[in-house]
C-alpha cells in the first residue's frame, strides 16, 4: 500500500508540474494564446494516457481542461497536485476493492 501511496505522491505532482507547470508556460511563451495553449496541452495529456485507450483518452482530455481551470482559478499548482494524488490514490486503492466485492 505504502509503495502504491509514494506512487500517486509521485505521479500527481510531477505530471502537473510538467504538462500544467512547466509545458504549459512554454508553450504559452510561443503561442501567446492562452485557451490554443491550454487545448494544446489538454490534447498532449491525454494522448499521453493513450494506453489507457480512445474511451480514457477522451474523458482525461475532459479532465485536462478542469485541471487548468482549477490552475488559472487557484493561480497554483498545489491544488491540482493534491486533485491528482486523490484522484489517483482513489482509483487505485478503493476502485478494486469496489469490484472485489461486487464480484463476490
Amino acid at each position: 500500500m505504502m509503495p502504491y501511496v509514494l506512487v500517486c505522491i509521485v505521479a500527481g505532482t510531477a505530471e502537473e508540474f510538467i504538462y500544467r507547470g512547466v509545458m504549459t508556460e512554454l508553450l504559452q511563451s510561443l503561442i501567446g494564446m492562452a485557451i490554443v495553449t491550454i487545448v494544446i496541452m489538454s490534447i498532449s495529456f491525454a494522448a499521453a494516457h493513450a494506453m489507457q485507450g480512445l474511451r480514457s483518452v477522451i474523458g482525461i482530455f475532459v479532465i485536462a481542461l478542469a485541471c487548468h481551470a482549477l490552475v488559472w482559478l487557484a493561480q497554483s499548482l498545489v491544488p491540482i497536485m493534491i486533485v491528482h494524488f486523490a484522484y489517483d490514490l482513489t482509483a487505485g486503492v478503493l476502485v478494486p476493492r469496489w469490484f472485489e466485492s461486487t464480484v463476490k
